[in-house]
């Protein structure tokens, strides 16, 4: 809950806010590990690999 919090509060653009309800309970779930950000991108089929 912490990190979702987090996430909805720092993203006040439209473009962002849209990403973070399309993607928050991965993102949550990515953000609890360890990885790096480019893994959690790659993760989550935003970025190439």
């Amino acid at each position: 809950d912490d990190i979702k919090n987090m996430l909805e509060m720092i993203c006040d653009e439209s473009l962002c806010r849209r990403f973070v309800n399309q993607y928050r309970d991965t993102l949550v779930e990515e953000l609890s590990t360890t990885d790096d950000a480019r893994t959690i991108c790659v993760n989550i089929g935003v970025c190439k690999k």
